[in-house]
């Protein structure tokens, strides 16, 4: 199987599917495209990764879709048998910073080390309450545009930047590298998706990108939708940097991990970009939604490409 986030014909058949509703007071559950559950107004989110500032930043950016309020969190560390409590200190410490830094009270968690572990593994949950925003599909029609956050590939372009440097050194020179780099804050959506929540606009979706890249993420928002949309390829923001680095290892930086990417689907995409310009944050209409059913990149006037699910995350071939 495919390694990653799993693939969405197994998600939706073998794990969504055998979810049960219970709890009437339950009004967003599992689902291809939630980022996020509420339960009577209580949001939970949660994010894993390798590190504890990817686990934290992607369960950040799931509640942020929610456009509420975090106030605790819980942390599960998966460590392998050669940890050293040096390590466990540092990997508090960080977690400790990044909760003081937002004033997010640290609830608990559990801690395992097993020798079945390769390698650290994090999983943060973020625990808060519902705002006014609340996603609605009923909403949507033909002509709503999508907005987009961020650019495309960055958190995973940086990952393997930082993993690869020698490697790329080959190509590139330490100057360009350098400016190849990003700052970890900017994996983060959660003050964009605050300033659309509160935007007075008639927001109907926002969805976080993450494994599975840009193209992974339209995907998950189509079937939430269950609309088709449009999407001109030559509108999706990316850096020049990520497409080279992206280039060198032969793989498509729009289904590389797309953290730090956020999608919306409002009627007027203009005037929110006008709202976020604002407040210096950037932003661009990528397309709109449609009535077909079909997920298409509009590429140019002779090719049209429709997406497909994914199948894992192009960061699996380099590292």
């Amino acid at each position: 199987m495919e390694q990653g986030s799993l693939p969405e014909r197994y998600l939706s058949r073998s794990v969504i599917k055998h979810i049960r509703r219970l709890n009437p007071k339950l009004s967003v559950s599992a689902a291809v495209g939630n980022d996020y559950a509420n339960l009577h107004g209580s949001v939970s989110a949660d994010g894993i990764g390798d590190t504890p500032w990817i686990a934290w930043v992607k369960a950040m950016n799931n509640f942020a879709c929610s456009g509420g309020q975090v106030e605790g969190a819980r942390l599960t560390m998966l460590l392998p048998g050669n940890v050293k409590e040096s390590w466990i200190k540092g990997y508090m410490a960080d977690f400790n910073s990044y909760a003081e830094a937002k004033g997010i009270q640290i609830l608990g968690g559990h801690t395992q080390v097993s020798e079945v572990f390769a390698r650290a593994q994090f999983v943060v949950t973020m625990l808060g309450t519902a705002s006014e925003y609340h996603a609605n599909k009923k909403k949507i029609k033909p002509d709503y545009e999508i907005v987009m956050v961020g650019q495309a590939g960055l958190m995973g372009a940086d990952i393997i930047l930082k993993e690869k440097r020698e490697e790329l050194h080959t190509r590139f020179p330490d100057f360009y590298l350098d400016m190849a780099s990003v700052k970890e804050d900017a994996y983060s959506i959660a003050d964009a998706a605050r300033k659309i929540a509160d935007s007075g606009m008639d927001i109907c979706y926002m969805h976080d990108g993450s494994s599975g890249g840009v193209y992974g993420a339209l995907w998950q928002m189509g079937v939430w939708m269950d609309k088709g949309f449009e999407v001109q390829h030559v509108d999706i923001p990316i850096r020049q940097e990520t497409i080279e680095i992206c280039e060198f290892f032969n793989i498509n930086p729009y289904l590389l991990d797309a953290t730090g990417c956020l999608f919306v689907v409002v009627e007027d995409g203009e005037k929110l970009v006008e709202h976020l310009a604002e407040q210096e944050m950037e932003a661009a209409v990528i397309g709109v939604v449609t009535e077909k059913k079909e997920k298409l990149i509009v590429v140019n006037e002779l090719e049209h490409r429709c997406l497909s699910p994914v199948n894992g995350d192009e960061i699996h071939k380099v590292l």
